[in-house]
């Protein structure tokens, strides 16, 4: 199930968020979903759609995969049910940076992006088991080799984890307040030195946070 500190603290940011930003929380997390659906490189759909072979991705309405991820699941042998990789951040807010997620946690943790299990592979999985793959992100690798699933790590970062004054993560760091962003922000993240897959993405939820701030 999803972390119980997750429910308790939501409602308070859409709360507060309503009352610092000119846009309500939930047109501002619709738009950003929309503009982050232009750069995944995987289809969206539901677990029940997907083929037995077909890898399950799961992510937060707001982060994003690396191109070349599709074509390196690809290649994965068929023998193999789970594989992670480490994630990015980018931090908005405060001071604005982009990071190895591992810098900031103190160790390789994949992230709500971080990880993929075959469809055939999941739909063996009791339920309790299913909802910690799903949920519990930082631990998944633990959990599929715990449920006898034979995993593979890539070494390379695979997804970013897009830390936006919308984000519940945003919120805790920042004292359980909505920090509130300006264009000096903005500009900062835009200067950093990104990957091109990383750039593209920041470059289309700048234009947002700008019509906003």
């Amino acid at each position: 199930m999803r972390e119980a500190w997750y429910d308790r603290h939501i409602a308070q940011l859409i709360e507060e968020w309503n009352e610092v930003y000119p846009i309500d929380y939930a047109s501002f997390r619709t738009e950003l979903w929309r503009a982050v659906q232009t750069i995944e490189p995987f289809a969206y759909g539901s677990i029940d759609q997907a083929a037995d072979e077909d890898w399950l991705l799961f992510i937060d309405d707001d982060d994003w995969h690396a191109p070349w991820l599709v074509r390196a699941l690809q290649k994965v042998p068929a023998l193999i049910d789970f594989v992670w990789w480490p994630s990015v951040v980018i931090r908005w807010y405060g001071e604005p940076h982009f990071e190895p997620r591992w810098l900031y946690h103190g160790r390789i943790a994949p992230g709500s992006a971080g990880y993929a299990v075959r469809a055939n592979a999941f739909h063996r999985l009791d339920a309790p088991t299913q909802e910690k793959i799903v949920y519990s992100h930082h631990s998944t690798p633990q959990v599929a080799e715990e449920a006898g699933l034979r995993v593979l790590y890539f070494g390379t970062p695979g997804a970013v984890q897009n830390l936006t004054p919308v984000s519940i993560t945003a919120f805790i760091e920042s004292n359980y307040r909505v920090p509130r962003l300006t264009k000096a922000h903005i500009l900062a993240v835009l200067s950093l030195r990104l990957p091109e897959w990383i750039a593209i993405g920041c470059n289309r939820v700048a234009a947002i946070l700008r019509r906003h701030v």
